[in-house]
């Protein structure tokens, strides 16, 4: 599996994962430009995730990760820790020390445990408000 960096073009089949996972879209336009790609030897997309880089400390947020639903499990893991590695390698390059994420799936909470990250919150839940 390789990497590559989000264009528009990778929209349409990553708006239809996230509905086919139970959820909404992600406006494009609220996508950071940092999005990450994982394929598999055929180019097919694995799965992706955005990268929110704050501009004044080193924190950076793993946002609006998705998988494509028509993969194995397996394959699903391989790639998403891929994604892990190069949205880390990101973060080593633009000097950012730590990197959050969060989810409502266990499952995915387990992953992100085993691959090195910590929880500290629990039961808690996200609001958005839409400003402009």
């Amino acid at each position: 599996m390789q990497t590559r960096l989000y264009t528009s073009q990778d929209y349409a089949t990553i708006c239809g994962w996230w509905e086919q996972h139970g959820g909404k879209c992600v406006p494009e336009h609220v996508l950071p430009k940092c999005g990450v790609i994982v394929e598999n030897q055929d180019k097919e997309i694995v799965a992706a995730g955005w990268l929110y880089m704050d501009n004044s400390v080193g924190i950076a947020w793993l946002a609006w990760l998705v998988s494509n639903p028509k993969q194995s499990a397996f394959k699903i893991a391989k790639g998403i820790r891929i994604l892990l590695l190069a949205i880390e390698e990101l973060c080593k390059e633009f000097n950012y020390g730590i990197l959050f994420t969060m989810t409502d799936r266990e499952s995915l909470g387990r992953f992100f445990e085993q691959n090195d990250f910590t929880s500290n919150h629990s039961n808690a839940t996200q609001y958005f408000r839409r400003i402009l």
